[in-house]
């Protein structure tokens, strides 16, 4: 038999809104009627309908997630961290893969009184757009942007100190020849990594060679394969190769050693992420931590705590990187 409040109040001999002040953690009810009402809410096994509460209390509960998609290790370890936050403090998740929709679309799925807050995954220069689709709509924080004029709660990682740690570890082995795969540079965070590498070897006095630098959309697609095999039919070859995430880092290895070099013996590679497979990889990858778990639930804690109405004492959160050195680096030969 399905149990509801109006069961409740009768056995406790008290009001109905008196339990639904109780299930939604609100004063004026002594210590006394507040056991009564969880003793006979155990005894009955009742569970709250979460539409109903949401009703009372003007909370749903649930919090909206914009990701780009559902593919990429970066995206879904950054959202294990806002999964785990939001669970800590009893809250669902809606997701929504923000990939090619507009603000418009959007807005659709995530309108006021479907959810409670907004934080959206920002791949590339859609900030603005999705700022004005929710900032006077309901609470909203953004996530992987570093666009300090946008004036809206964010938190991101510092691209560019990750990118000239990376050159620097490389140059410290004692490369010189060293090549890079960039990622789209329509990307603020690859494009971060890219200048924070340069910066790095134009400090070292290292020129950068124009046929080492590799942009994702310019120079390669899907052909990594195709860059590395003319490096080695030329005799060209890097001694070190910097890698704007580890996805492209494995195919790089893969692509060495399938052409019979050795990693990190010929040609050392470096990666960006610290992605869970980067330890399981061989050799292990050498990477960038930039923390996407931390990110995850620095973000949803955020958001939280916009939704409860408390003040943010820093509304912009940098997560610093370090170097996470295992076997695919080594000074060259």
């Amino acid at each position: 038999m399905s149990i509801n409040i109006i069961d409740i109040a009768k056995r406790a001999n008290v009001s109905k809104s008196t339990v639904s002040r109780v299930l939604n953690g609100q004063p004026h009810v002594s210590k006394k009627t507040r056991e009564t009402i969880f003793r006979i809410i155990e005894e009955l096994d009742f569970q709250p309908n979460p539409y109903a509460r949401s009703i009372v209390s003007g909370k749903t509960k649930i919090v909206g997630l914009l990701i780009p998609n559902l593919k990429s290790p970066f995206y879904i370890e950054i959202m294990e961290g806002i999964v785990d936050e939001v669970g800590r403090n009893d809250y669902g998740l809606l997701i929504y893969k923000s990939e090619d929709k507009d603000e418009k679309i959007l807005k659709k799925v995530f309108h006021k009184g479907r959810t409670d807050g907004i934080i959206a995954i920002t791949p590339r220069f859609h900030e603005q757009s999705f700022v004005d689709a929710f900032k006077d709509d309901q609470p909203f924080v953004l996530i992987n942007h570093r666009n300090t004029q946008i004036n809206t709660p964010f938190v991101c990682f510092n691209n560019f100190k990750g990118g000239y740690m990376a050159a620097k570890f490389l140059l410290d082995l004692g490369h010189r020849d060293i090549a890079c795969f960039a990622g789209r540079i329509s990307s603020q965070s690859t494009k971060d990594r890219f200048e924070g590498f340069k910066k790095a070897l134009k400090e070292a006095d290292v020129n950068l060679n124009e046929s080492r630098i590799r942009i994702k959309g310019m120079h390669f697609e899907e052909s990594i394969s195709n860059i590395i095999v003319e490096w080695s039919r030329e005799n060209k070859m890097p001694t070190a190769i910097f890698a704007y995430n580890d996805l492209t880092a494995f195919e790089i290895i893969e692509v060495l050693k399938e052409l019979g070099f050795s990693v990190p013996g010929d040609v050392s590679v470096i990666g960006f992420d610290n992605t869970e497979m980067s330890r399981h990889f061989h050799p292990p990858l050498t990477t960038i931590n930039q923390s996407m778990k931390k990110i995850g639930e620095s973000g949803a804690n955020m958001l939280l705590s916009l939704i409860q109405g408390v003040t943010l004492k820093k509304n912009k959160i940098t997560i610093e990187p370090e170097v996470i050195i295992r076997g695919s680096c080594d000074k060259p030969s």
